[in-house]
């Protein structure tokens, strides 16, 4: 068997460009979804403050509107005594 000139790791100009582009493309894509990706959790970070802020309003009015019956059950029991 003859060889052709070349060794195993020799691979022709055209296809190392190829192969390199290829690779510099794909860095980029990578580089670009990771931007996008620090940017989704920068958005969901601010969702889960805003739905932490939602709870705890909506806790603040809960609370706020038993005391609110409790005054009117109150007054009720009075005003039936």
């Amino acid at each position: 068997m003859s060889k052709k000139g070349r060794s195993k790791g020799d691979k022709p100009e055209a296809e190392t460009d190829s192969v390199q582009m290829a690779n510099e493309e794909l860095r980029a894509k990578l580089t670009n979804i990771q931007i996008e990706f620090q940017q989704e959790k920068s958005k969901v970070g601010k969702l889960r403050e805003r739905l932490q802020e939602a709870k705890l309003e909506r806790e603040q009015e809960q609370r706020r509107h038993t005391a609110y019956i409790s005054e009117l059950k109150a007054k009720l029991h009075e005003e039936k005594t």
